[in-house]
């Protein structure tokens, strides 16, 4: 009976906690700022979303940003389009037979393969510099996280 009325005591008491917690942070904010420059001030929920939702989200899409081929033979160049040529050999597999019977195997070019492509891709550089935009933009909400998480629990009248 005592153990009974100890335990409904601490799972009272870890419920007011609990609840002390939902309610700081439904109010405690942080400020950070955001990727088009202007400050923001956000909660805790809220940040927490920008941090593991939507930061992922758009780290995703910056590394499926199309780069520029390197290495290749440019053929002409415009506005946001690249022209390039790729040749490549295609070889024929030859078997001969020599008087003695033995097999002889040869690899001869039988012809040559353009592929000739309009690229439409960014730089590599630029890729990865919007990609470190969006790591300095979410190490600037996990910095207002943690001075959201400095906030002093909201007191509960019993």
């Amino acid at each position: 009976m005592e153990c009974r009325a100890k335990l409904d005591a601490l799972i009272k008491e870890d419920l007011v906690l609990a609840h002390r917690i939902s309610i700081t942070n439904q109010k405690a904010s942080g400020t950070f700022v955001d990727l088009d420059g202007t400050e923001k001030t956000l909660t805790i929920p809220a940040l927490l979303v920008l941090r593991n939702e939507i930061a992922p989200k758009l780290e995703a899409a910056a590394r499926a940003i199309p780069v520029k081929a390197k290495g290749v033979e440019v053929t002409e160049t415009g506005d946001g389009l690249t022209r390039w040529r790729n040749i490549t050999p295609e070889y024929k597999h030859l078997q001969e037979f020599n008087d003695k019977g033995m097999k002889a195997e040869n690899d001869v070019i039988d012809r040559y393969r353009i592929d000739e492509t309009v690229d439409y891709g960014w730089n590599e550089r630029d890729v990865f510099d919007e990609i470190d935009k969006i790591h300095d933009w979410l190490q600037r909400i996990k910095n207002a996280i943690n001075e959201a998480n400095k906030t002093d629990l909201v007191e509960i009248e019993p």
